[in-house]
């Protein structure tokens, strides 16, 4: 029996003892009236009705599990004995109802009892309510603060699984703890108080229905930690592994992209709805860029003042490489729902409707292998479809065009969700012709990341050059050196990647190089990023090919990134 159950219990106890106490000691004067036996029989209808539901109450403990404490055995005793002087009290009143005549005139209830018991049997009743009623208030006290301990226990293992998920429940956990302190400030009252009368030999003055609102505050604690804690099994099952690996993987931003937030961009975060594009040649920086932008302190700000009331981001980061979650539409969904979930926790009664209320009573929602494309999407669509959320909603999703999946029916679907005006997306792809013809007709803004990153990229070229010791001893006229940067600018078409591999590949020689060899060598390396990577593979020493090979088929039939033990054994 948990502690809750035995202060219920123990109330339905105290509300049979001091009813029956009614009947029995002081005695419900029935009176003839002009109505005649019509009347004494109402009330015997009235008295026979109420104890058949103290009946029912008192019976439901043989639902509940074995007691474990002192306090709960002494509370299920009483409900047995109270249960068993019910039954006798229902048999009497029965029998009173049935003989009743039309011209016998009742003094009280308890005169009409002894009319069918004897005194002894009267007075041990009179007794066994009065041993009750003294000891009751004692187990009462001790169940509640047993049971606001043991309440207490559950909330501190549910903080530190929150705070383990990172899921916003503060203020849960803030009014729980408000709600016990108030309820041991009551308890503590009535602890006084019975105190007092048991030392002065007064009736207990606590009712019933005092204990009934100690209970219903209780049960309120107990429907919101199963809120908290049904919150935290959602959480926890829509993760999945590898979730955060490609966020992880994409290295810190060496280059300054303050510039975002100088232009429409910054206009689109700040005031307005819908979508924005930003696309860029495979190499150019996009997954850099997204990762800059969604984790920035200005983001946050401009996004405040689009929505004063609150907001949410949640960001996804495509790549075909990885996992198939990483590179499918459910675990796009996913993403987003389980960020925008650790942020507002109320959102999930919203996005999962029918489940919620199912999961009502502590059951799971739903566990990791129920959900599917189609409920998440269905999980966002009620997001989207609501006239009014807690907080507004923007997503940063990069690289679609690493989706495994039909690109058009992505694009519609985010372009559909972002007619909401509590949602809105920022996504990354390359220039392909279907992200072009989709936001083309939509008329969603955009930004060319490879035009824009021509500048930056002639800082990155002159930079590693200008430190390095071998271009400061080359032979070579200032005009030349600068023709020859400006080549490597030129070859790069904004494409950061491929800058990368190129720079490495010429600093190797640049110390021991001419100016003339430099430019041949920049000559033989191809502007394209994928036919880059192949001379980079033949340039591989014959004697490990066997080795590459095997990394690179291992590789791309693997579920996910190889790990450095698995790459080097």
């Amino acid at each position: 029996m948990d502690p809750l159950t035995a202060v219920g219990l123990a109330a339905n106890v105290l509300q049979f003892v001091q009813f029956a106490g009614s009947l029995i000691a002081t005695g419900n004067e029935i009176f003839h009236s002009a109505q005649g036996a019509t009347a004494d029989n109402l009330i015997l209808d009235n008295i026979y009705g109420k104890l058949e539901t103290l009946s029912e109450k008192l019976g439901n403990k043989g639902r509940m599990t074995t007691p474990t404490t002192e306090q709960e055995r002494t509370i299920a005793a009483l409900a047995t004995q109270c249960k068993e002087d019910c039954s006798e009290l229902l048999g009497v009143v029965r029998k009173l109802r049935v003989d009743g005549t039309k011209n016998r005139r009742w003094r009280s209830v308890k005169a009409s009892l002894r009319t069918v018991w004897d005194g002894r049997r009267m007075d041990a009743m009179e007794s066994r309510l009065e041993r009750a009623q003294r000891i009751l208030s004692l187990h009462i006290i001790g169940a509640t603060r047993e049971t606001i301990s043991t309440m207490s226990e559950t909330v501190n293992a549910l903080k530190d699984q929150g705070d383990r998920l990172n899921i916003n429940q503060s203020s849960n956990f803030d009014e729980i703890r408000q709600q016990l302190d108030h309820v041991r400030q009551e308890i503590s009252i009535v602890q006084r108080a019975s105190e007092h009368e048991r030392d002065q030999h007064l009736p207990l003055s606590i009712s019933p229905q005092d204990i009934d609102g100690l209970v219903e505050r209780l049960r309120q604690v107990v429907i919101a930690e199963r809120n908290i804690a049904k919150e935290q099994d959602v959480l926890a099952n829509i993760d999945y592994e590898q979730r955060s690996a490609r966020h992880e993987d994409i290295p810190e931003s060496v280059e300054n992209f303050e510039w975002i937030f100088n232009g429409e961009f910054a206009h689109w975060l700040e005031k307005e709805n819908g979508m924005f594009w930003i696309n860029g040649k495979a190499g150019s920086g996009k997954s850099t860029l997204m990762k800059f932008v969604a984790g920035n302190d200005k983001t946050y700000e401009l996004l405040s003042k689009w929505a004063p009331g609150g907001f949410a981001v949640g960001s996804h980061y495509f790549w075909s490489p990885g996992s198939g979650m990483q590179k499918s539409l459910q675990g796009l969904i996913q993403s987003l729902l389980h960020d925008i979930f650790q942020k507002c926790p109320e959102l999930m009664s919203l996005a999962f409707p029918q489940r919620w209320i199912q999961g009502i009573g502590g059951s799971a929602v739903v566990d990791q292998e129920s959900w599917s494309e189609k409920g998440l999407c269905q999980a966002l669509d009620n997001l989207a479809g609501q006239e009014c959320l807690p907080i507004k909603l923007c997503f940063f999703i990069d690289g679609a065009d690493e989706l495994i999946a039909d690109h058009i029916m992505l694009c519609e679907y985010l372009v559909r969700l972002t007619r909401s005006p509590n949602i809105k997306v920022c996504i990354s792809s390359r220039p392909w012709v279907v992200f072009c013809d989709v936001f083309s007709e939509m008329q969603v803004q955009s930004l060319i990341l490879h035009n824009i990153s021509r500048g930056y990229i002639s800082k990155h070229v002159r930079k590693r050059l200008e430190s390095h010791p071998g271009w400061q001893i080359l032979s070579a006229k200032e005009e030349d050196k600068e023709d020859f940067i400006n080549s490597i600018i030129e070859r790069a078409q904004g494409t950061f990647l491929w800058i990368f591999f190129v720079m490495r590949f010429l600093s190797t020689t640049l110390a021991t190089d001419t100016l003339r060899n430099l430019r041949r060598r920049l000559d033989y390396l191809p502007s394209d990023l994928h036919d880059l990577f192949k001379v980079m593979i033949r340039s591989v020493d014959s004697i490990y090919y066997e080795d590459m090979a095997r990394i690179l088929l291992t590789a791309q039939h693997g579920d996910g990134p190889l790990s450095l033990h698995c790459t080097l054994s």
